[in-house]
């Protein structure tokens, strides 16, 4: 990963612009049960480096590539900015960290700045694709007019299934984004700055699978369709957040 092009003058990436700073929300924080959310299973934040928290503790991960760190909407923290060329592939130790439960729910804090589509988040297999090692979920944003969610999981021997909301960040503007998914796992519910953005169904149920591997601003077993734009936060949860909960999340995070 190289950003060798990108030069930061003024407050801004050159060609990229910097996000809105109108809002101004609280300090991290979202482990433990602040405001009575179940306890997070994952959630990523970039301090200088790519952290990963798990109930409330540092865990080390490899990251391969390098990053190109900006001051963050969260006072004092930083955020990652992604060029829309490169992803972070995070190697684990264990190999089942990832994989596809029945309820699941996701949450990031992005603002892009490309109309193309972008991963923000991805899973994906170890090596060859058989049926029971399907396990590819993800967060991706689709920039149509207006923009949108998407939720991404493979079933069966790999097949495809996407979910789309009916709304979605916009450019330049920092917001919550993310989805839910119940134990029927066909539904997702889409939330955008803490309020519903509408449901999908698919045809198909999601593959638990048996391993797995995550990356960030692309998708994990390579492609395109790389996200551009500042993430300063990803977490997910295995279990079905209620729409009060993703409010509560946003109200938090956001400081609105």
């Amino acid at each position: 990963m190289s950003f060798a092009n990108d030069t930061i003058t003024g407050g801004s990436v050159a060609g990229g612009g910097t996000p809105s700073a109108e809002i101004q929300p609280a300090p991290l924080g979202l482990v433990g049960n602040p405001h009575s959310i179940p306890d997070v299973e994952r959630l990523f934040l970039f301090n200088g480096n790519l952290n990963e928290e798990l109930a409330g503790s540092d865990l080390f991960t490899a990251v391969s590539g390098s990053a190109l760190y900006r001051d963050s909407v969260f006072p004092g923290a930083q955020c990652l900015y992604l060029n829309g060329s490169s992803s972070f592939d995070y190697s684990v130790a264990n190999s089942t960290p990832f994989h596809q439960r029945a309820e699941m729910s996701m949450i990031a804090v992005v603002a892009p700045f490309s109309t193309n589509d972008g991963w923000i988040m991805t899973t994906s297999r170890f090596g060859s694709d058989p049926g029971e090692f399907n396990n590819c979920w993800a967060l991706k944003t689709k920039n149509d007019t207006p923009s949108k969610i998407v939720a991404f999981h493979e079933s069966g021997e790999g097949v495809n299934q996407e979910a789309v909301s009916e709304r979605g960040a916009q450019i330049g503007q920092w917001t919550t984004i993310g989805w839910s998914r119940p134990t029927a796992a066909t539904t997702y519910t889409f939330y955008e700055a803490g309020l519903a953005a509408g449901e999908d169904t698919v045809a198909a149920a999601p593959s638990e699978g048996q391993d797995s591997k995550l990356s960030l601003g692309g998708f994990s077993e390579g492609g395109g369709d790389y996200w551009t734009g500042y993430i300063a936060l990803v977490a997910f949860w295995w279990e079905e957040l209620t729409a009060a909960q993703f409010r509560t999340i946003d109200r938090y995070l956001m400081g609105r």
